[in-house]
């Protein structure tokens, strides 16, 4: 399959001193093909000059700004920069971690080699605001892991570290305005969706970022009261399942599409020209989905590639 382009969507606000390596580390990445798109929340910092002089130096950088009265907060920032990002594979990033070396190329083999994959949530160590360690895993500190009921009530989908594929959007968009924040919500939509069963949902231990716990972070990693939580997980709850019916139709339409691309495959087989002895690889592809098989002459497919759909 081929590479698919990388967006970085990337949400400021007051970044101050932490912004600005942030922005090196990403742009250092990123493919000619790449973007990096940034939604400004009404910063009165000296950020959205700094994030103006970016994007007129690189053009892979796209500024959006909050011309509104006030900030519209973490989610809805995000959600800005997701709508406006472009890419196959969107990645989350907030303005004060950083982004360790090789870490959009790990999440664009992870997205190629395999089609069914919505969301892929890998680790990070905990630094304080000058870098200095406080826990090599968050991962280790969460007990995270995939499953839609334990992520709904204790969340280890983290959007620093995740990544997801652009055609999610589909189901999650608009991320409704009085959830807790947008990474959970797009986590357990993909859980719906298929979920790490169908390998829609994938844990990476790779640890890929620094995340920067500095005392002024946007979300505190210590738990909420109970009733806040609870409260929290019923407003959760209720926009999933209004949201359900949206949910089936994706999934409907995504496993339908990779279903139908691994039927082709075998159809287009007999075509391949090659002696029953050779071993060649046919493609298809349907929307966002490519599947690969290698066949004989005959159409005797004898290899469907584990990152297909079905056989």
């Amino acid at each position: 399959m081929n590479a698919p382009r990388i967006s970085v969507a990337l949400a400021a606000f007051d970044g101050g001193a932490h912004l600005a390596p942030q922005l090196d580390g990403v742009l250092a990445q990123l493919a000619e093909g790449d973007e990096l798109v940034v939604s400004d929340d009404g910063s009165t910092d000296g950020t959205l000059a700094r994030l103006a002089a970016c994007a007129a130096r690189d053009p892979r950088v796209r500024l959006l700004r909050n011309d509104g009265a006030r900030p519209r907060g973490v989610a809805a920032n995000f959600a800005a920069a997701f709508a406006a990002a472009q890419g196959e594979v969107v990645l989350p990033c907030d303005q004060d971690d950083l982004w360790l070396p090789g870490r959009i190329a790990h999440f664009r083999a992870r997205f190629a080699a395999d089609p069914r994959l919505l969301v892929l949530q890998t680790d990070a160590r905990l630094v304080d605001g000058a870098g200095e360690p406080l826990h090599p895993s968050f991962f280790a500190l969460r007990g995270s892991r995939p499953g839609l009921f334990r992520n709904l009530w204790r969340n280890a989908y983290q959007g620093c570290t995740m990544g997801f594929r652009r055609t999610l959007l589909d189901a999650a968009a608009p991320i409704p305005a009085r959830i807790p924040m947008h990474d959970q919500w797009l986590g357990l939509v993909a859980e719906l969706a298929g979920g790490a069963r169908r390998g829609a949902v994938a844990f990476d231990g790779a640890v890929l970022t620094a995340h920067r716990r500095h005392g002024a972070n946007a979300t505190s990693l210590a738990p909420a009261p109970f009733g806040r939580r609870l409260s929290w997980r019923l407003r959760l709850a209720a926009a999933l399942l209004g949201r359900l019916p949206r949910i089936r139709a994706f999934r409907r339409r995504t496993w339908k599409g990779l279903a139908l691309a691994a039927a082709l495959l075998l159809l287009a087989a007999p075509l391949a020209g090659c002696a029953r002895s050779d071993a060649v690889t046919v493609s298809a592809g349907l929307g966002a989905a490519t599947v690969h098989v290698d066949v004989d002459a005959d159409g005797f497919w004898y290899n469907l590639r584990e990152n297909a759909a079905a056989s």
